[in-house]
C-alpha cells in the first residue's frame, strides 16, 4: 500500500508540474506520452497487413526502441529527437524527417514521411490523435 501512493505521488507530481509552469512542460514533455511508451497506458496494435492483434504487453514502443542489453545489436531505429527530426534516408528512400503528422501516419499506417513502407514487425496501431501528439511531443523531446 505503502509503494502505490508513493506511486500515485509521483505521477500526480509529475502531471502538477506538467500543467504548472512552461518550464516545467520543458521537463516533462509528455506524461502521458511517457505512459504510453513505457506501456504503463495501454497502446491496441495488430499485425502489419493483419487483423490480428497483438498482446498489449507486445504493443509497447519500449519493448523495440529502447536501449538494447548490453553487446546486443540494435534491431530498429531508437525514438529519440535526432533519429526523427534529423534529415535521414530510411529504406532506401530519399532523406526525410518527421513531425507529429508523419509520425502518427507512421504509427498507424506504416508509411514513414518518403511513403516508404516501414517494416511488417512495426505493430500498426489504433491511436487517438491526442494520444498520438503525446506520445510524438515525448519522443521527439528525448
Amino acid at each position: 500500500m505503502r509503494l502505490r501512493r508513493r506511486g500515485v505521488a509521483l505521477v500526480a507530481a509529475l502531471a502538477i508540474g506538467a500543467a504548472g509552469a512552461a518550464s516545467g512542460a520543458a521537463c516533462v514533455p509528455s506524461v502521458r506520452g511517457y505512459a504510453l511508451y513505457h506501456g504503463y497506458l495501454q497502446l491496441q496494435a495488430s499485425v502489419a497487413a493483419t487483423e490480428v492483434p497483438l498482446p498489449t504487453s507486445a504493443s509497447r514502443c519500449v519493448n523495440c526502441h529502447d536501449a538494447q542489453p548490453s553487446g546486443a545489436p540494435r534491431r530498429v531505429v531508437p525514438l529519440d529527437r535526432t533519429s526523427l527530426v534529423q534529415p535521414v534516408a530510411r529504406r532506401g528512400g530519399p532523406p526525410s524527417t518527421y513531425d507529429a503528422a508523419s509520425f502518427c501516419a507512421a504509427a498507424r499506417e506504416g508509411l514513414d514521411p518518403s511513403f516508404v513502407i516501414l517494416d511488417r514487425t512495426m505493430p500498426r496501431f489504433a491511436i487517438s490523435d491526442d494520444d498520438c501528439r503525446a506520445l510524438w511531443r515525448y519522443v521527439s523531446a528525448r
